[in-house]
């Protein structure tokens, strides 16, 4: 549940930190990479964790997937220049993919299913707490201390879920199919993994940003590199549907976009796109448009993380 906070809580007070962020460092321009750079990794990454997780064990793929995201998010805290943070932020990404999608995993592996219905609403509580405390805790942060705590807090309270779950979670523990885990990392382990779907959705997602993101700015829309960007990414969506379709219907190393689920990505898509968008940019808009400050900025936003859940 720690570990489910700080993921969720982190998106929510980055929002509403970019405004001074950028005005420490400098480069405006850049702030939505900071964002966007964490979440491309972040979904890449998300199934690739839990797959492995699978082979060697959710206590070490947890615990490394959780201390790279502490480790990162001081780099970040400690980060001069706006390079630098952007490039921490990336690999914080990942590692919240795996500590995000491996708490959810070792929720449910470790209740019976006649308390599922308890344990998800007391998940969904503490991600809707995150999401409400957020903008709150990245305003108070920003009015009376350094930006710079937005992720140095991470890092004790990331070090105390690690010594949790050294301490109080067995190795060995049986999956959710209860077949115990291998531990070995091997070529007939690793062929379980889709590297290369994986890698068709980092390139998609990076060809597409990079172009929706730096064609307003450097490049423009008639420029010959956006255009090159945009073709190069719809090549590389095309290559990944293709390639997930091949995957789920024939080999079935567990593909990292099973295609059955088409049938729940309108509703994702639905509640994803608004909640990113909102938590990033009114927060940028209240301060820079409407000259509010950083708490004000996390008040404002209260009545959506509030009823968002709902």
């Amino acid at each position: 549940m720690l570990a489910t906070f700080l993921v969720n809580i982190e998106v929510s007070i980055v929002g509403t930190s970019l405004v001074t962020i950028a005005n420490s460092l400098h480069r405006f321009s850049e702030t939505s990479w900071i964002v966007t750079g964490y979440l491309v990794t972040y979904t890449g990454f998300m199934i690739i964790w839990s797959k492995l997780s699978d082979i060697v064990g959710r206590k070490v793929v947890f615990i490394t997937t959780m201390a790279l995201f502490v480790i990162f998010s001081g780099g970040c805290g400690a980060s001069q220049t706006m390079t630098q943070l952007i490039i921490n932020r990336v690999f914080q990404g990942v590692g919240a993919a795996g500590t995000y999608s491996l708490a959810v995993v070792i929720l449910f592996e470790m209740v019976p299913p006649s308390k599922y219905a308890a344990y998800s609403g007391a998940s969904v509580a503490v991600v809707s707490a995150a999401n409400a405390l957020g903008p709150i805790v990245g305003g108070l942060i920003n009015e009376d201390s350094s930006w710079r705590w937005v992720f140095l807090f991470i890092v004790p309270f990331g070090a105390l879920a690690i010594g949790f779950m050294f301490i109080a979670f067995p190795a060995k523990r049986p999956n959710k199919n209860k077949e115990s885990v291998s531990g070995v990392l091997n070529w007939t382990s690793l062929g379980r993994l889709d590297f290369i779907g994986a890698a068709l959705l980092l390139l998609a997602s990076i060809l597409l940003v990079t172009a929706l993101l730096e064609a307003s700015i450097r490049f423009g829309w008639n420029a010959g590199g956006t255009i090159a960007l945009l073709a190069l990414s719809a090549c590389s969506w095309v290559g990944f549907l293709v390639w997930e379709r091949f995957v789920t219907r024939w080999q079935n190393p567990g593909p990292i976009f099973p295609w059955t689920s088409f049938s729940n990505t309108t509703m994702t898509f639905m509640v994803g796109v608004p909640f990113n968008a909102l938590i990033v940019n009114l927060p940028q808009r209240f301060q820079a448009l409407d000259d509010k400050t950083a708490l004000c900025a996390g008040l404002w936003l209260l009545p959506y993380t509030v009823v968002s859940p709902v």
